[in-house]
């Protein structure tokens, strides 16, 4: 089992300072501003039992004269890394998220068929003849749907993970617990009722922050969902806010013990509170001002968090 690095303290200005850009690349589907009143239990994040999923065949990808071509992609990137491994994925069809009501349009796809459209050569090709021929530039993607989560310590520090150079993406950023939650785990496996695909999301959050920071799950509040985002690639992730009871130091402790996905990170930090949550310029949810770089996803969460603390500081007196 690979080990991890040292977990340390955060300071400003760790690694590469994040260049500031007006419009990010990438873009959200929903924040709790679409479902949440100021001052409401929901501000601070949606439970799983505010969310419908809407499952079926009507929402797999549609094939494309392209592809033949998906083999060729997935046949190179596992030669690049042989620690990918293809597996049935959630696909992300689209959200609906207005006056309180969440609602996630889920289907099936594949690993290997999210690497092969959406990194593919013809990426370009497939979103035009996705919006031409059905309206839907995501028709012919792979859309594998991941979540990640802001951890929060019973401190209040946020806890960031900086990617090794064994995973897929985003080498040497950091981003909070994620992955894909997986089909196969959820009861009735790729026939889940959509309570249960529900529950896989919500349970995946929980299994990955334990796999990939040590922090045990007894420890771990319900994940709560505060938006959705689609990277520069059209990728979808749900993000979410999860606390733990563990301190700080103690998580890193978890950490440097070894976390059993050790090998996805080359090191965590934890990012402490601001002075005062109301403070301009605070830096907590600046992606920016952090002084190190965040994945797409990760800064997108961030900026969700943001939603969420307004939403929460306008609570009635």
């Amino acid at each position: 089992r690979s080990v991890a690095r040292p977990a340390k303290p955060y300071s400003p200005n760790v690694g590469k300072m994040a260049p500031a850009a007006s419009e990010p690349p990438w873009r959200l589907l929903f924040t709790l501003r679409e479902l949440a009143h100021p001052g409401s239990l929901a501000a601070r994040g949606l439970p799983r039992t505010a969310v419908r999923i809407e499952s079926g065949p009507q929402v797999a990808r549609t094939p494309h004269p392209t592809d033949v071509a998906i083999a060729e992609v997935w046949d190179g990137r596992l030669a690049a890394n042989p620690r990918l491994f293809d597996a049935p994925k959630y696909r992300l069809a689209s959200s609906f998220a207005t006056g309180g009501e969440c609602a996630l349009r889920i289907g099936l796809t594949r690993y290997r068929d999210y690497i092969g459209t959406h990194l593919s050569s013809e990426f370009a090709r497939l979103v035009s003849d996705g919006e031409r021929d059905f309206g839907d530039g995501n028709a012919h993607l792979g859309c594998a749907l991941g979540v990640e989560t802001v951890l929060l310590t019973a401190d209040q520090h946020i806890v960031l993970l900086r990617r090794s150079t064994a995973v897929a993406t985003s080498t040497g950023e950091y981003n909070g617990p994620s992955g894909h939650p997986e089909p196969n785990l959820a009861v009735g496996g790729l026939d889940a009722t959509p309570e249960a695909i529900r529950d896989q999301l919500w349970d995946a959050v929980i299994q990955e922050t334990f796999e990939e920071t040590g922090v045990p799950t007894d420890s771990l509040g319900e994940p709560l969902l505060i938006g959705a985002m689609a990277d520069e690639r059209r990728k979808p992730d749900l993000l979410f806010c999860t606390t733990t009871s563990l301190r700080s130091d103690e998580v890193m402790a978890r950490y440097r013990a070894g976390a059993k996905d050790a090998w996805e990170s080359s090191g965590l930090i934890a990012v402490p509170p601001a002075i005062d949550r109301r403070a301009p310029g605070d830096c907590r949810w600046n992606s920016h001002a952090l002084g190190i770089q965040l994945t797409a996803v990760t800064q997108a969460a961030m900026v969700c968090m943001k939603v969420r603390d307004e939403l929460m500081l306008n609570e009635p007196d």
